[in-house]
């Protein structure tokens, strides 16, 4: 999935918490952050910082499948044991690769560590969801980016007294 999809989903869906759709204010950033996301991005700019293990967090109505299989090296491995000739535990190449289809599972998760274009349509409906995709937005992104951040507390008043 490429940023360029996350941010315009991100942009395109209201959550259900109070937001504003804005770039991030001046006072919000402290300079070694400004710094920081100038020269790495943001979770938004750099996919590969799309990874938040340190902020993980659980939604039991948001189910994630993660899909496992035999690692490469593991394959050669077993390619290499299994397709000797000499050997007793010599299979058919079809055998071999049936084994490798059959080593393929899928997990389910509730976990939540990664900005995805699932959890963002999923933050539509849960609030509590939506409160730490707004939070994760108004402190681990670009000041740069024109996205949901948490609404400063004048602009709450200003909408109710205007």
């Amino acid at each position: 999935m490429s940023e360029t999809t996350l941010l315009k989903v991100i942009n395109s869906h209201c959550v259900c918490v109070s937001h504003d759709h804005r770039y991030a204010y001046f006072e919000e950033y402290s300079f070694t952050e400004r710094t920081n996301f100038t020269n790495n991005g943001c979770y938004l700019c750099n996919n590969q910082l799309n990874n938040f293990e340190s902020i993980k967090w659980y939604c039991p109505e948001f189910t994630s499948y993660n899909k496992h299989s035999l690692p490469i090296e593991k394959k050669i491995i077993a390619l290499t044991i299994f397709s000797d000739g000499t050997s007793p535990f010599y299979l058919p190449n079809e055998l071999i690769m049936l084994i490798f289809d059959m080593c393929v599972y899928t997990t389910k998760c509730n976990q939540i560590k990664k900005i995805t274009t699932n959890l963002v349509n999923h933050a539509k409906t849960c609030r509590p969801c939506a409160k730490t995709l707004v939070a994760i937005n108004s402190k681990l992104s670009c000041p740069t980016h024109l996205i949901p951040r948490k609404q400063r507390l004048e602009n709450y008043f200003q909408s109710y007294h205007a």
